[in-house]
């Protein structure tokens, strides 16, 4: 385990460098969310993203522009408003067929409208906080000992660009994560027992944490993903 645990502490370090933002645009009329169209729109879209094989599983922040008639949105109710446009959108990103773990994960949102003097399109730029912990489908979530569910690749990517399955990799980070999730929980009972507030306990264990982020199992029972429960991967 420590060879492990030595050999991928890296991948989950909160000093991992910002890089890998991932762009794209989308030549379909965006719809708002619950309207009419709005699940073929979500099919579109999700259609369009079967080109990467990318999914973003830790904190983003998420750029999108709306190129909408500069007539239409002036001279008529045709158009809704942006933030129901936005909400329709993130929910095409996100899950197995989308390009976001869960919107659970968006810390930062801006939507802007663009005026635009014929057709209807939209661009998106995803760009993660503190880390480029984008991964490559397909994932397992497997939950740990805080109970909730971290994602992880089947196949992870070589120096030579190259993605392989590597079962000693895949059990490597379960073992960091395993490891920094119980020491967290430690630390954090210990000082609850001491007196400290929760929010206050939580705030001091968190450089204790990985860089990736788990999800509660009510976010990722329906995201499409296989999930393992701790009692089912744990030796």
């Amino acid at each position: 385990m420590k060879r492990h645990l030595k050999n991928w502490k890296v991948l989950y370090s909160r000093e991992q460098k910002m890089e890998n933002e991932f762009e794209i645009t989308f030549d379909i009329r965006p719809v708002p969310f619950r309207a009419s169209g709005a699940d073929h729109f979500k099919q579109q879209v999700q259609s369009k993203l079967r080109e990467t094989t990318r999914i973003f599983a830790t904190e983003c922040s998420v750029y999108i522009e709306l190129y909408l008639e500069e007539h239409t949105h002036w001279n008529t109710d045709e158009y809704g408003d942006i933030d129901n446009y936005a909400k329709s959108i993130l929910d095409a990103l996100k899950g197995y067929n989308g390009i976001i773990l869960d919107d659970y994960l968006i810390s930062h949102l801006y939507v802007s409208r663009m005026e635009f003097v014929r057709g209807n399109k939209f661009n998106v730029r995803i760009v993660p906080l503190l880390g480029d912990i984008s991964m490559h489908k397909p994932i397992t979530l497997y939950e740990m000992p805080d109970r909730l569910y971290y994602p992880l690749p089947h196949n992870w990517l070589l120096n030579r660009g190259e993605m392989q399955e590597l079962p000693y990799a895949t059990q490597g980070a379960l073992d960091i994560l395993h490891e920094m999730t119980s020491r967290a929980n430690r630390n954090r009972h210990r000082l609850r027992k001491q007196g400290t507030a929760k929010e206050e306990a939580f705030q001091k264990v968190i450089p204790c944490l990985p860089i990736l982020k788990g999800l509660p199992k009510s976010r990722v029972i329906d995201s499409g993903f296989p999930i393992k429960p701790l009692n089912e991967w744990m030796p």
